[in-house]
């Protein structure tokens, strides 16, 4: 994630297909090109091959691109 939340936070939820929130990463609150985010909550390894939505939760913070590896 190429993310900028210097003074701010980003938070991200990980959604199956009934809405239900399954993952949520560690609060961001730095400037980075590549995060890699941090799973606070859940495995998302158990998740392979699933239909997920990511949910973007941003307080003065900014998100440039996003990529899954």
């Amino acid at each position: 994630m190429n993310t900028d939340a210097r003074g701010g936070a980003l938070r991200v939820e990980m959604l199956n297909a009934k809405n239900e929130v399954i993952a949520v990463s560690r609060n961001v609150d730095q400037d980075s090109a590549r995060m890699q985010l941090q799973w606070e909550e859940g495995e998302i390894a158990d998740l392979y091959g699933q239909t997920v939505s990511l949910r973007f939760t941003l307080r003065n913070a900014q998100i440039y691109s996003w990529w899954i590896e």
